[in-house]
């Protein structure tokens, strides 16, 4: 399975429940980062017979190139 992480600067809402005499407390606020803040793309695999390794790549991926990323990866796991 592949996942997505964003660093900073989340595109998504998050919601915080609090108590109103927290409303203020610096753990109630998430840190911003001018630009984009960066993002991480992280391949990983798990099976029956244990986890494998995780893979981080760059960017979006097509067939092509998914198939360059993990095929390595994978054929090293299913070997063992």
């Amino acid at each position: 399975d592949e996942s997505h992480f964003e660093v900073f600067n989340r595109k998504n809402k998050s919601f915080v429940r609090r108590l109103p005499s927290e409303s203020d407390k610096p753990f109630n606020f998430q840190p911003r980062v001018q630009g984009d803040g960066g993002s991480i793309n992280i391949w990983g695999i798990m099976t029956g017979k244990g986890v494998g390794p995780l893979v981080f790549y760059d960017g979006r991926m097509n067939g092509q190139s998914y198939i360059g990323v993990i095929e390595p990866v994978l054929l090293s796991f299913i070997e063992k």
